[in-house]
């Protein structure tokens, strides 16, 4: 409504173009098949794109999307379904990245599906404990033959979270430099948790606070102050709680501001 533009990335193949209202072509920047698009009140306008490789990226999934914090292994599925008219076959990798916190295997799978014909390959995730709470994305480098031969690279999105745990969390500057924490902690399953609540400094400190007997739909408050926070800025901390006698482990960062 205010006509700001937002920009998105849509995958569109390599030979796409971008037309305006009035026939004239502008100029569409396209890396691995994606291009990044500003979308205002004007139409936007693409030709020449590939829509059935895009079919087949967007029919591409990994279930559950909200993975369990924990660490220890758990099943995920990669799901694939054939867009096409004719039959198709490839080889997927999942690939590793620096920012990555888990490992997964198998690393590569083959598939071959008739048209219309769905693959589902069960994976095993293991989550590492650094592991932050929230988005993340599975890269993957896919081969695909159809009717031509493509080469791709995707992603494919998963949340991190404890179902029956939230925490919520505010910072604030007290006393010139120093960073004052509050760190609410909700327990919304239906068993009385035991939980440890702990706040990382960069230097490798620790600061540490039980939370014992936390009842069924409750919450509790936990404090911390970390002194002379200035000198890390542009760092972050790590905040979380975690089981002591499970496996059960949910860590945020905090930038240094």
């Amino acid at each position: 409504d205010s006509g700001k533009p937002s920009t998105i990335d849509i995958y569109v193949g390599d030979h796409a173009r971008r037309v305006d209202l009035f026939g004239n072509f502008v100029p569409l920047q396209i890396e691995d098949g994606v291009a990044t698009l500003d979308i205002g009140l004007e139409p936007v306008l693409l030709i020449n794109v590939d829509p059935q490789l895009a079919q087949f990226r967007a029919l591409m999934e990994l279930t559950p999307r909200q993975i369990e914090s924990v660490v220890t292994s758990q099943a995920v599925t990669l799901s694939l379904t054939n867009p096409f008219s004719t039959p198709i076959s490839g080889r997927i990798r999942l690939m590793e990245t620096p920012q990555q916190a888990w490992q997964i295997a198998p690393t590569s799978l083959t598939f071959v599906l008739e048209p219309g014909g769905q693959l589902s390959e069960e994976l095993t995730l293991r989550l590492q404990r650094n592991v932050t709470a929230g988005q993340h994305a599975l890269a993957i480098t896919a081969r695909l033959d159809a009717q031509r031969s493509y080469g791709f690279q995707s992603e494919l999105p998963f949340e991190v979270r404890l179902s029956e745990i939230d925490i919520d969390y505010f910072a604030r500057r007290g006393n010139g430099d120093d960073l004052l924490i509050q760190k609410i902690v909700k327990n919304r399953s239906a068993q009385t948790v035991n939980l440890i609540s702990f706040l990382d400094l960069p230097d490798g400190q620790r600061q540490e606070r039980s939370i014992t007997r936390l009842a069924p739909g409750n919450y509790i408050i936990r404090h911390y102050t970390v002194e002379q926070a200035r000198q890390w800025v542009g760092l972050s901390l790590r905040l979380g709680v975690y089981n002591p006698r499970g496996v059960e482990r949910l860590n945020y960062l905090i930038p240094v501001n």
